[in-house]
């Protein structure tokens, strides 16, 4: 039977002895960032798009998809008898 270790599966980093305050550098982060501002500034439309279609999706699934079941055609077959008291069931 193949053994696994699931500590260095679901926490690779720290059997590596990699800590929590090495994982995230503040100078890559702003190199991140300070790219990211150089790209909106050359292309102001992304900026646009980014924002424009996550709402746009918004609204169209939310106005446009309707999960409720309307008009729905139904068949009953009523072998009862008394036809009555289950047809009364039905209408009602």
């Amino acid at each position: 039977m193949l053994e696994v270790d699931t500590e260095t599966l679901l926490f690779p980093r720290l059997k590596a002895g990699i800590t929590s305050g090495e994982c995230m550098n503040f100078k890559r982060v702003l190199a991140i960032s300070n790219k990211e501002f150089i790209q909106i500034r050359r292309d102001p439309r992304s900026l646009g798009l980014a924002l424009v279609i996550p709402v746009l999706l918004l609204l169209i699934f939310g106005y446009g998809l309707s999960l409720d079941i309307d008009r729905v055609q139904t068949v009953v077959w009523n072998q009862d008898a008394s036809s009555r008291l289950s047809r009364d069931f039905l209408l009602n």
